[in-house]
């Protein structure tokens, strides 16, 4: 905790035989950067998934440290993936097994000219105010497309036999150009309130059950333990999710 924020996170195995998401900061990997909140979910299998997103993890917070990133935009956050990318081509390179893994990213970076949240897959960013959520990204999944074309409807997404089928994901040996969804956001209350969190926390809280959750309770540690324990009883994957409520100081620095 410090007087610009309050964070909370959580990552569970759950009923997998390993770990593939990752989130950053943890208990392993400190750095110089207390802005900067990242959330993955890898696949690929074995353990690639869990090589995938610990490495985009990493690399993010190495190319915003390395390049002295203070504040951050549509550009850096491009810049950062094509690093990022290229990261994955040369550990594939030397480790031909880790050929298929990728993994999903949800990134928030808190600065002086706002906060830049940014994703690619089917982990999300919410911005909750008062329990009501005021921003969600949305999913670069089959089932998403399918809904925006007007082939299913809502209660079809959640039961879809290909659900968790993405679109895009950070990969290595990849020809096109990847691309992140970059918003940037100023406006922002005290208690605003930023929730990171990959597919498995999805299995068990809706987004009614979030409102509910957010709007219910003051303190983001009951809101989390709440929302673990939903995730440890009904997730059938790994479930991951870092909570960030800003306060006055923070919005008081917002240019």
């Amino acid at each position: 905790m410090n007087s610009f924020f309050n964070t909370a996170s959580f990552s569970l195995v759950g009923k997998r035989p390993h770990n593939e998401d990752s989130i950053f900061p943890d208990n392993e990997h400190a750095s110089p950067l207390k802005s900067l909140f990242i959330v993955c979910d890898g696949v690929g299998g074995s353990s690639k998934g869990e090589v995938a997103s610990k490495m985009v993890c990493t690399e993010i917070n190495d190319y915003f440290v390395a390049n002295n990133i203070v504040s951050s935009d549509e550009e850096v956050i491009q810049s950062t993936i094509k690093y990022v990318t290229s990261q994955f081509d040369q550990y594939i390179d030397t480790h031909h097994e880790a050929h298929g893994m990728a993994s999903t990213m949800t990134l928030l970076h808190l600065h002086e000219k706002g906060a830049t949240v940014a994703h690619i897959g089917d982990s999300r960013v919410y911005l909750f105010r008062k329990g009501e959520i005021i921003f969600k990204t949305k999913d670069h999944s089959l089932v998403q497309e399918l809904y925006d074309m007007g082939e299913i409807t809502a209660e079809q997404m959640k039961i879809h036999p290909r659900k968790n089928h993405i679109t895009r994901a950070i990969q290595g040996l990849n020809k096109r150009t990847l691309k992140a969804d970059v918003s940037i956001m100023h406006d922002f209350q005290p208690g605003d309130i930023f929730f990171l969190c990959t597919d498995g926390v999805l299995e068990s809280c809706s987004d009614d059950d979030l409102q509910e959750y957010f709007k219910d309770n003051s303190y983001i540690d009951d809101v989390l333990q709440i929302i673990e324990d939903k995730c440890n009883q009904n997730s059938k994957d790994n479930s991951s999710a870092y909570i960030v409520q800003l306060n006055k100081a923070y919005i008081e620095t917002l240019n």
